[in-house]
């Protein structure tokens, strides 16, 4: 008995396909590692929370374009 593996794509094939959502929460990354290590003060408050909302909306808008693919 075969498995059939087309269906799951590389790890090269997935990124390149998803690069958007991979940058975006690379950027959130970035932003609260920033925020925690060499800002200070407000400004480092406001990179954190734009840095959680960045990943936030990236690992959001990967499920939700999988959910609305899913059914699509």
């Amino acid at each position: 008995m075969s498995v059939n593996a087309s269906r799951v794509p590389s790890l090269r094939k997935a990124a390149s396909s998803n690069r958007n959502f991979i940058m975006t929460v690379l950027s959130g990354v970035f932003m609260i590692l920033l925020a925690r290590f060499v800002l200070d003060g407000t400004l480092a408050g406001m990179f954190g929370v734009w840095g959680i909302s960045l990943v936030g909306v990236g690992v959001g808008g990967y499920l939700l374009l999988r959910l609305w693919g899913a059914y699509n």
